[in-house]
């Protein structure tokens, strides 16, 4: 289905839903239990040049956090305030509705030696980018999926970012980012 989706119109899609779940032994409340969840919506419509050299695509992700069960259950990303601890261990869990948190065109150019976005974008995906540790599916602490040049850890901003290959077939690059956080 996806495949086809791509192949007819452009598009690629792709739905994630995470949670996590704390307890502690003693808190500083009456919650000794933390729960939360992570709902996104993702996908890029390829408008220019797909299956082509140079293509532009628009890529969005819809995304709601939640707590489950409010009454009985701290917030996920705030329970380290209640058993002492001076980092998080799981930092993504907010409380908000759903919203585009990403918006924005990317544009490849060169045989992708050259990226760059505009638009509604998180400094995360673009510094220091690890794909074994992210916030939403991390077995780490916070201080191991956050990335430390984005502390403090802002929230997706409008902004423009880019990304270059100086050297065809080498793996050095150099990214950056301006952005409102």
């Amino acid at each position: 289905f996806k495949k086809g989706l791509y192949d007819k119109y452009g598009i690629r899609l792709a739905v994630a839903y995470q949670m996590a779940y704390q307890k502690v032994s003693d808190s500083l409340s009456d919650k000794d239990t933390a729960w939360g969840g992570w709902f996104q919506l993702e996908g890029a419509w390829t408008v220019l040049n797909r299956g082509k050299d140079n293509p532009g695509e628009i890529v969005v992700a819809l995304d709601a956090r939640h707590t489950i069960n409010k009454s009985d259950n701290a917030t996920t990303a705030k329970f380290y305030r209640e058993f002492g601890s001076l980092w998080a261990s799981v930092g993504g869990f907010l409380d908000w509705d759903l919203y585009p948190g990403i918006l924005f065109w990317e544009q490849r150019l060169g045989k992708d030696m050259l990226v760059f976005r505009v638009g509604q974008q998180a400094p995360e995906m673009v510094l220091d980018f690890f794909r074994f540790g992210d916030a939403r599916t991390q077995f780490s602490g916070t201080q191991q999926s956050f990335p430390a040049s984005t502390i403090p850890y802002p929230a997706a901003g409008l902004g423009i970012s880019a990304r270059w290959f100086p050297i065809e077939s080498s793996d050095l690059y150099l990214r950056g980012i301006v952005q409102d956080i």
